[in-house]
């Protein structure tokens, strides 16, 4: 299982083995991976997600709309408190789209390089300063942490 969590304004993923009845996530050292005093890095990261892994099951259904092809994949079943079971495919090419795009912004935003935390009060120099950030910026993201491979 793949775990993002965003922490003092960037990415952060981690990857855990899990099997039925273990916890999905766990907190996990980062330390600075950067020699730059002036950077801000986290030296850990809560992954923690208060999901427990039920099971894995093989899925077979139908997909394509008008030309229709039967798929077989696998889903993991887990649970945050144990009466309602949730599922994900296991296979990224199995998600749902807009879970497909989100994943994705997210690896690329942790490529990009890090900055220094700005002291309080600065000004910052973007254009859209005080409104809404550009249409897939990055910045002010609210998105969730994801979970699958």
């Amino acid at each position: 299982m793949t775990v993002s969590r965003r922490v003092l304004g960037y990415w952060y993923s981690a990857d855990f083995m899990v099997k039925a009845g273990e916890t999905i996530g766990n907190v996990v050292k980062v330390g600075p991976a950067e020699s730059n005093e002036l950077l801000t890095i986290p030296e850990q990261v809560d992954y923690t997600t208060g999901a427990v892994v039920v099971d894995v099951a093989q899925i077979n259904d139908w997909s394509g709309g008008t030309n229709p092809y039967k798929r077989q994949y696998y889903d993991i079943l887990y649970s945050f408190d144990g009466t309602r079971l949730e599922h994900m495919a296991v296979k990224q090419k199995y998600w749902p789209e807009k879970l497909q795009t989100m994943y994705a912004a997210i690896k690329k935003s942790e490529k990009e390089p890090k900055q220094p935390l700005r002291e309080f009060g600065s000004q910052i120099s973007e254009p859209w300063r005080g409104t809404a950030p550009p249409a897939g910026s990055t910045m002010g993201s609210t998105m969730g942490s994801t979970m699958g491979e």
